[in-house]
């Protein structure tokens, strides 16, 4: 596994979006020719994997519902990313980690990435005591990410919202 501290020097762009911690393993193959039906069948494995929304995001967040992020004017706003040229399918398993607030474990799901747009899909994890199985997109194709998710939860129990927002 490859640590995840300091993943933004790898990847700067990146930086403002989010923060990570934990470790990942990627194994995968790449097909085809740039500029034509490049594809890469990729696989992530992590024994924990920790993200938090980086400055760029929290200042969207703090600028659209005039709560809390980052402070304005900070030089930290989110730039949308162009289509990349290759398109990423693969597998994500993460034995334990935390979005956020939210810690999970056991996490499993298709993933994607086509042109600006992520997902997750078929994702099942235990949080709260019980299972929760759905999906999870984000288009980074704009000033103003658009993300969302639908989930099913079983015998999920959140006793304290402060303790998920």
């Amino acid at each position: 596994p490859v640590p995840l501290d300091n993943w933004d020097r790898i990847f700067p762009a990146m930086g403002s979006i989010a923060t990570l911690a934990g470790d990942v393993s990627i194994s995968g193959t790449i097909t085809g020719r740039y500029g034509k039906d490049l594809t890469a069948e990729v696989n992530f494995t992590s024994s924990i994997f920790e993200l938090d929304r980086g400055p760029a995001l929290l200042e969207e967040a703090s600028t659209s519902s005039g709560s809390g992020g980052a402070p304005s004017g900070q030089g930290n706003t989110f730039k949308p990313i162009t289509g990349s040229p290759i398109t990423f399918t693969g597998k994500v398993s993460v034995a334990k980690g935390r979005l956020e607030k939210v810690a999970f474990e056991n996490l499993t799901a298709s993933m994607s990435f086509v042109g600006t747009k992520f997902s997750l899909d078929r994702m099942g994890f235990s949080a709260f005591g019980g299972q929760m199985t759905g999906s999870a997109w984000a288009d980074l194709g704009s000033s103003s990410p658009a993300f969302g998710s639908s989930m099913k939860m079983k015998d999920v129990e959140i006793k304290d919202r402060k303790s998920v927002v």
